[in-house]
């Protein structure tokens, strides 16, 4: 029994610290793939901030601007190279951990797909809680331990009672006479009845039975945490999943202005900074989103995909 609770525990250790490698590298492709989206959403703009400053430039030689224009677009354009430098920094080094982790070389390409996890629109952090204890392995892991150490008590209290052997002898003399004799020996637990064992066992028992209760707690307020946050940024990716459209149509009034003459263009360039500002938060918000969810499937013990399943304790 102790060996079988033992082997338990140690498969569910094992399959513990493998769900959560694999947990790491989508955590780390997922992210790729919104740094990828925000590099190439910041390259766009840089293009378009650099073409204004050459032309700024070409006025301000005909005398057609004033140099505090050509100083603004300048500043605007070293702003964000240096948010692209930034993001490119950061998804070279999130490449490289992903490398690590998937145990490739560090210039090796990874190819990555992207799916958006199918998830319920209301998520209760009740029921979540209820499926995690049932799911997660190291939950699982402990109470393996707690059941072998439950047998090493067991057999802990019957070494309090005295063992004994008993055993046959046979011989023979020099006139053929066999005999046969019984040994039987004790031992007989005279001092402490095995006292010192019984309670380093119980000891265990109670560490490991204060460690299940406090992984408890900690699941159960990590995915309330979770499921808060992820309330919060759906929240904040509606609204601004909705105004998009406006400041996109926005935009495009203000560049036919400018056309037309009708429109400065600090007015034009104000509206467009807007713009690409949303986008660009627009990002970050799904990529928050997707790790939250990831961080989520990881407290719950299973994937998304899996759906919820009743599983008896």
């Amino acid at each position: 029994m102790i060996a079988d609770a033992k082997y338990q525990q140690v498969h569910y250790d094992v399959a513990w610290q493998e769900w959560l490698i694999a947990n790491q590298a989508q955590l780390l492709s997922t992210r790729i793939y919104f740094l990828q989206q925000q590099v190439y959403l910041t390259e766009k703009n840089k293009l378009f901030v650099k073409r204004l400053l050459d032309i700024t430039y070409r006025n301000m030689m005909r005398h057609d601007a004033k140099i505090d224009e050509y100083a603004l677009r300048q500043t605007a354009y070293l702003d964000i190279q240096d948010q692209l430098k930034t993001l490119q920094r950061t998804l070279k080094s999130t490449q490289l951990q992903l490398n690590q982790v998937l145990g490739l070389n560090p210039e090796e390409k990874v190819p990555l797909s992207y799916s958006t996890p199918n998830i319920k629109t209301h998520l209760n952090s009740v029921n979540l809680f209820k499926e995690a204890r049932t799911y997660r392995l190291d939950l699982l892991a402990l109470r393996e331990g707690y059941q072998s150490q439950e047998h090493t008590i067991y057999q802990s209290i019957l070494g309090q009672f005295p063992h004994f052997n008993l055993g046959l002898t046979r011989g023979q003399d020099t006139g053929a006479v066999n005999t046969i004799g019984v040994n039987l020996s004790f031992d007989i637990p005279l001092f402490n009845r095995n006292q010192g064992i019984i309670a380093i066992a119980y000891a265990t028992r109670e560490q490991l039975n204060l460690e299940y209760k406090a992984r408890l707690h900690q699941t159960q307020a990590d995915i309330a945490a979770l499921v808060a946050d992820l309330k919060l940024i759906s929240q904040a990716e509606q609204l601004l999943t909705t105004a998009l459209p406006h400041t996109r149509h926005a935009e495009q009034v203000m560049l036919e202005g400018l056309k037309t003459g009708n429109v400065t263009e600090i007015t034009y360039q104000s509206v467009r900074a807007d713009l690409f500002n949303k986008e660009l938060r627009l990002l970050v918000l799904k990529q928050n989103k997707a790790e939250q969810m990831i961080a989520l499937q990881i407290a719950l013990g299973r994937l998304w995909n899996e759906g919820s399943r009743h599983v008896k304790e």
